[in-house]
């Protein structure tokens, strides 16, 4: 974000925040991992993409996440 001054420091914090950094670090080359949540929120049917339930830290449960390929 910009202004007259020049950037303006934009941090983002939370839970959210948090599981899409562990995600995307879990994902591979060419892969984009998107939680099963996210998806619905979206309203993208993910039928048809691979499924995995990943342990991610600071997390209880498993996270049911979706893979899409480049």
């Amino acid at each position: 974000m910009g202004s007259e001054d020049g950037l303006v420091n934009i941090s983002a914090i939370g839970d959210e925040v948090n599981t899409a950094a562990r995600l995307a670090s879990k994902a591979a080359a060419g892969e984009i991992i998107v939680s099963e949540k996210a998806l619905v929120k979206a309203g993208i049917d993910g039928a048809g993409l691979e499924t995995r339930h990943l342990e991610l830290k600071g997390i209880k449960e498993l996270v049911t996440v979706r893979v899409l390929r480049a």
